[in-house]
């Protein structure tokens, strides 16, 4: 078998995508009718590494 593919998980691996996952939680939430909305400084928390 020969390798085809090698491919990275992880948000930003190959883009940085940190404010569209930002923007879909927020989506999610209103779409459920819940009344949370993650600013910036929130999401960069909730995110830290070691959470």
């Amino acid at each position: 078998m020969t390798l085809e593919a090698l491919i990275f998980g992880g948000i930003g691996t190959l883009a940085e995508v940190a404010e569209l996952d930002r923007a879909a939680w927020n989506a999610a939430f209103r779409a459920h009718g819940i009344s949370w909305n993650w600013s910036w400084d929130t999401y960069a928390e909730l995110m830290r590494p070691g959470r």
